[in-house]
């Protein structure tokens, strides 16, 4: 009994043990069906996600047969599985040199590529595929198959060869253009160099002819004449070749510490004698809040500042011109904007002719011929002014003369005390208790040469003269000159190649050189001192800048004719018993008694 109550509990539990492993198998059935249905969806959407990619996508084995394509691959190829990898491509018969596939395969890594493929034999067509391959592995790491990605990306690499194209195109325009420029400057400075070289001895002989204690009025007279034509044609020279430097891009802003109103004074004696002579006043108003020194590129606001007065004075005939300098406004701690004005009494500029006149070349129809120049001087005053952060503007109302106007900023320095200078006449001697200085001219032209000799020797220097830089540098090495005036440009040895040798001495390391040269672009004064040279002056040169370099560089100290700047144009030469004899009898018999009184 107890045996069968055994059994039957032992077969319970049997069955019990088989429905329950019945069971997990059923849920294990339910959730493979499940993985399996999961998986059937997520195959098919990554094939369908695959066969609706514009990529072409292979699947290879190891010896690059085709294994699996998907349907973009196949629409190109229909029987391309089985084929070798390559074949799949139209026209394309041997692999590609660089097969990023092979190179998978062989490396074992994902490798990119381009594939330039031919469409044809029998067309010109082409075209370029864009190809990755990912290598796949087994368990042990060894590579089963390889996927390819080829991307068409014709479009893409036509476009860019046709932007390479264009760049090429662009690149020898601009080579080009550039050599063209650069031919333009160097005729250009050549030209001047040409031009300013017989200019030198044009200005500076008529000069000292001029400052001759027995010249005549008349004579003087003439020579301003001379002067002023010279003065002129040098004048154009310069505003041709400023353009030239705009146009290239070779202007550059050059800001040094610069006393403001110094530089004031300066224009108003430059451009009194200018106004005087055509019977005009020239009034300068200068604001009290004007700063005393501040960083400004000085030359070129100098160089726009004399352009616009001097264009006032042209183009005036009754009246003045006055110039106005201040502040528009102040940017603290340090900084403000300085707004200067040209106001003239002339003719006016009418409406119409208000940015015609900024344009090169270009001049008003209503002017006089006597009256014409370059029509360049606006142009260069208004880039000048951009270059320097401002706009330059006019005001106008014809017969009622012109305003114009323009605001640059500035950074405003310590306001040191600084005296201006009071006009001097010429140099008529050395101080005394001075040693007697050797100068050295070295300057292959002729009357260059004697120009500079009979501005140098009354006032008791030694003096030696080279024709080129080799005869510069035996002389140097003989004598021992304290300052040499070097020519730039010279035969047998340039006078940049003789300062450098001269330099590399001991002696000439203590020499000061000082450049004269017509070279007139800012590259090349920076080559010029870079060789070696202690200064800079360019021809046509003044006799004052002569004897400030000397002043400057050997502390040299002058006996000056002190003259005003009325007094300087209002000289007359001395009388003599002929003159005399022309003046009115009512003012010889005062001058008589006048002479009488002062001998009792």
């Amino acid at each position: 009994m107890k045996d069968s109550e055994g059994g039957d509990n032992l077969l319970d539990s049997r069955t019990r043990e088989l429905l329950e492993a019945n069971a997990r198998l059923q849920r294990e059935i339910a959730e493979r069906q499940v993985i399996n249905e999961s998986l059937r969806r997520t195959e098919g959407e990554l094939r369908s996600l695959l066969d609706n990619s514009p990529d072409m996508i292979l699947k290879t084995g190891p010896d690059l047969r085709i294994i699996w394509a998907n349907r973009t691959a196949m629409e190109m190829n229909p029987g391309c599985v089985g084929m070798f990898c390559y074949r799949a491509f139209p026209g394309r018969d041997e692999i590609c040199e660089g097969c990023p596939v092979a190179s998978a395969i062989e490396t074992k890594h994902i490798q990119r590529g381009v594939m330039y493929q031919p469409v044809s034999d029998t067309t010109s067509d082409e075209q370029y595929w864009e190809n990755i391959g990912v290598p796949q592995f087994d368990e042990s790491g060894e590579v089963i198959a390889c996927v390819e990605i080829s991307r068409n990306i014709t479009d893409r690499m036509q476009i860019t060869m046709r932007l390479e194209a264009a760049n090429r195109m662009l690149k020898e325009a601009k080579e080009a253009a550039e050599s063209a420029n650069l031919s333009k400057t160097v005729f250009l400075a050549n030209m001047s160099h040409e031009l300013r070289t017989p200019l030198n001895a044009v200005l500076g002989f008529s000069q000292l002819m001029k400052n001759a204690p027995d010249a005549t009025a008349e004579q003087r007279k003439n020579l301003e004449i001379i002067t002023r034509s010279g003065e002129h044609l040098l004048n154009l020279i310069n505003n041709i070749l400023d353009i030239s430097k705009i146009e290239s891009g070779h202007v550059l802003l050059e800001e040094t510490s610069t006393a403001l109103h110094q530089l004031v004074e300066e224009l108003r004696s430059l451009m009194y004698v200018r106004a005087t002579e055509k019977g005009l006043s020239f009034t300068v108003e200068q604001s009290p809040d004007l700063p005393r020194n501040a960083t400004v590129d000085a030359g070129k606001l100098r160089q726009v500042l004399i352009n616009l007065i001097g264009n006032a004075i042209k183009y005036t005939e009754t009246g003045g011109v006055i110039l106005h300098a201040g502040v528009a406004q102040w940017e603290p701690p340090q900084f403000a904007r300085l707004r200067f004005e040209v106001k003239d009494s002339g003719r006016g500029i009418r409406v119409e002719d208000m940015e015609r006149i900024f344009h090169p070349f270009e001049q008003l129809a209503n002017q006089p011929v006597s009256e014409a120049g370059t029509g360049l001087g606006l142009t260069i005053c208004k880039q000048y002014v951009e270059l320097m952060g401002g706009q330059l503007g006019v005001t106008s109302e014809p017969g009622a003369g012109s305003v114009f106007h323009f605001e640059i900023p500035v950074a405003v320095l310590p306001a040191e005390e600084t005296l201006a200078e009071p006009h001097r006449g010429r140099a008529i001697g050395l101080e005394e208790g001075q040693p007697r200085y050797r100068l050295l001219i070295a300057e292959d032209q002729p009357d260059n040469r004697l120009l500079l000799y009979k501005l140098l020797e009354p006032l008791g220097f030694d003096l030696r003269e080279a024709t080129n830089g080799q005869e510069a540098l035996e002389i140097f090495e003989q004598w021992h000159p304290d300052l040499i005036w070097m020519d730039v440009r010279m035969p047998v040895m340039d006078g940049s190649e003789a300062t450098r040798r001269i330099k590399l001495t001991e002696a000439g390391a203590r020499t000061k050189i000082i450049a004269l040269t017509a070279h007139a672009l800012e590259e090349e004064r920076r080559e010029i001192l870079a060789s070696g040279c202690d200064d800079f002056v360019r021809k046509p040169y003044r006799d004052s800048e002569i004897f400030d370099a000397l002043a400057n560089h050997l502390g040299i100290r002058f006996q000056y004719a002190v003259e005003s700047p009325a007094t300087a144009e209002t000289k007359t030469s001395e009388l003599n018993v002929e003159q005399l004899r022309k003046l009115p009898r009512d003012i010889t018999d005062r001058l008589s008694k006048a002479v009488e009184l002062l001998d009792g």
